[in-house]
């Protein structure tokens, strides 16, 4: 459906063609994408941006995703509609919020914009923090040998894994620390007292 430019909104009809404007829109995300209730599969998620997603508790599944990106993730125990904001400049709403798949609207509307940003940072304020996992005694002893420059081959043979699966472990613990460099999950490590 076609709507007048000056209205600021965009009305895409179905899922295929609302999932390819996500995609289109997020790749060239520059400073933020504050999302609620998302479909992070339609999102390109990168470092150096502002990433903050509300969930629903109950629809979380693994965040692993969202966290190796370095997002920051908050869960509410109640039902959310999808809100997607991309750099505080365009936000992607679903037209009709009993059936997402019939498509969205992208809003580039300032006063439009405004409200959808207020109501992002009012369920964000909301929300509450994922609890951290516990950290097991291998991961204590993983990071213990990282710190100490021990290579990925010896850290492998020692924890009887082969070098792929250990560098996936590596990975996921330094998303954990939301870090970027194996040093940096390093140092984070010591500030949590994790080391």
């Amino acid at each position: 459906m076609s709507l007048p430019d000056e209205l600021g909104v965009e009305w895409i009809e179905g899922e295929h063609e609302v999932r390819e404007r996500l995609e289109e829109l997020s790749f060239f995300t520059r400073t933020s994408l504050f999302c609620v209730h998302p479909s992070p599969t339609a999102l390109y998620l990168r470092r150096g941006v502002d990433l903050r997603f509300v969930h629903e508790r109950r629809t979380l599944g693994d965040p692993d995703r969202l966290l190796a990106a370095g997002a920051r993730v908050r869960v509410l125990d109640r039902r959310l509609d999808p809100l997607v904001v991309i750099d505080e400049r365009v936000a992607v709403v679903p037209i009709d919020p009993e059936d997402h798949a019939r498509g969205a609207l992208v809003v580039r509307q300032p006063g439009l914009l405004t409200g959808f940003l207020r109501l992002f940072e009012r369920l964000w304020n909301e929300a509450r923090e994922l609890p951290e996992p516990g950290l097991t005694d291998d991961d204590r002893r993983l990071l213990a040998l990282m710190a100490s420059g021990s290579t990925d081959e010896a850290t492998a043979h020692q924890f009887g894994v082969s070098v792929r699966h250990l560098r996936r472990r590596i990975a996921r613990l330094t998303a954990r620390l939301q870090a970027s460099s194996r040093f940096e999950a390093g140092v984070e490590a010591v500030r949590r007292g994790w080391l």
